[in-house]
């Protein structure tokens, strides 16, 4: 997978190596009564030691105290302003995730966690991730400016940084989680009503974005980085209004991620024609 050169406008700060701090978050709650299947996918990349497992830092947080598996248990988020299920998704029911994640990010800066590693990724649970093939795309992406910088996934949109894996460097994350209280004032009342955005409620995702371009985090295009069946642009001739679409061929993926795949079958399928190796759960 090849990555663009980095360059800034403005001067390097810090050198940053491959190191990876990753989390996924699972979704007790969900707001609806469709299973979800986040816990089988992680008990499964768990057991496998793949995807956020393979990272050299991890954790998963959740509205609920469960067993992953090895005795690991979830990081436990509080509603500390009953935000959590205040609204809910017209097309699918599921509650607005924004509030849930905004708590993650503040346990993420108490557990500190991620300090010693360069860089801190978000991943969805369905997202089929591969850590080796993201350090190699980040492998000469080495300065960071004095804010750090994040990753916009998805082209010809107006926040480009899907959630399907968030990308975030060592001061951005510092800077992310320094402001979270500022941003929270700021965004919670527009969050639930899309104020100046036409789509809606926010996702988790575009929170991030909006409160790291508040703090002047950098931002750099990789439109390459990751597939996403989420984003019109990802999708083929012909799928284009399909937002169920996933690749069916995984053999033929080159990004560091490939999404959405919600079942554990189908999510460990695509990883075998991926890496060749079998498993089995």
């Amino acid at each position: 997978m090849c990555g663009r050169p980095l360059v800034h406008s403005v001067p390097v700060k810090r050198k940053l190596n491959e190191t990876l701090y990753c989390f996924s978050v699972y979704t007790v709650n969900t707001g609806t009564t469709k299973p979800s299947t986040e816990l089988d996918l992680l008990k499964a990349q768990h057991k496998h030691h793949v995807s956020i497992f393979a990272c050299e830092g991890w954790d998963v947080f959740s509205d609920g105290r469960v067993e992953i598996g090895g005795g690991y248990y979830t990081h436990m988020v509080e509603d500390h302003f009953q935000e959590f299920h205040r609204l809910k998704r017209k097309e699918t029911g599921a509650w607005v995730n924004w509030a849930i994640f905004y708590q993650v990010w503040v346990k993420i800066r108490s557990l500190g966690h991620w300090e010693d590693k360069s860089w801190t990724v978000k991943v969805d649970p369905d997202a089929v991730f591969l850590p080796d093939r993201l350090q190699g795309w980040l492998g000469n992406k080495r300065g960071e400016p004095p804010h750090g910088f994040y990753f916009e996934n998805c082209k010809g949109v107006q926040y480009g940084l899907f959630g399907n894996l968030e990308v975030i460097s060592h001061e951005a994350t510092n800077v992310l989680t320094k402001y979270l209280e500022d941003c929270h004032a700021v965004y919670a009342p527009c969050a639930d009503d899309g104020c100046d955005w036409k789509w809606g409620p926010w996702g988790e995702d575009v929170f991030v974005q909006r409160c790291m371009d508040r703090h002047y985090v950098d931002k750099m295009e990789a439109f390459d980085m990751t597939l996403d069946g989420a984003c019109q642009a990802d999708r083929p001739e012909g799928q284009k209004k399909n937002k169920k679409w996933h690749a069916e061929d995984c053999s033929q993926v080159t990004t560091a991620a490939v999404h959405p795949f919600k079942k554990p079958k189908d999510y460990f399928s695509c990883l075998s024609q991926i890496t060749n190796v079998a498993y089995y759960d």
